[in-house]
């Protein structure tokens, strides 16, 4: 093989991985978006939790489950009666419909309120949701 077929492979080979690479990236775009306006749509994904004295935390908390695709959040407020307010922080999550609060203050500590919280929680919602 003389060295200009070589060359001329070479440029080839080196112009259409280019294209190769572009195409690919595209296809997987594609995939992507396919999987997620087609397949995913007809998952929806809760998230119940319960929650006191959050206020400094519980928007960085919303913020996370919202940017990895969560339909709802349910807060169980079970904060003192007089404690702090969680409206006062996620009040245009709640506004949206993003995050429910349920209120959940005063419980009584004897009786396990995070196990009655999920279990309200789940008969609640176990229809509307695949996970």
């Amino acid at each position: 093989m003389s060295m200009n077929k070589i060359n001329k492979n070479k440029i080839f080979f080196i112009k259409y991985k280019k294209k190769y690479k572009l195409i690919i990236f595209i296809f997987t775009i594609l995939f992507f978006l396919f999987h997620k306006v087609f397949i995913k749509k007809d998952i929806k994904v809760c998230l119940c939790a319960i929650a006191k004295n959050e206020n400094l935390y519980i928007r960085e908390f919303v913020e996370h489950y919202k940017r990895i695709d969560y339909d709802n959040i349910f807060i169980y407020d079970n904060n003192d009666k007089d404690g702090e307010n969680f409206n006062e922080v996620i009040d245009d999550y709640i506004k949206s419909g993003f995050v429910e609060i349920i209120n959940y203050r005063e419980r009584d500590m004897q009786t396990t309120p995070l196990f009655d919280a999920y279990k309200d929680c789940y008969s609640r919602n176990k229809k509307k949701y695949n996970e």
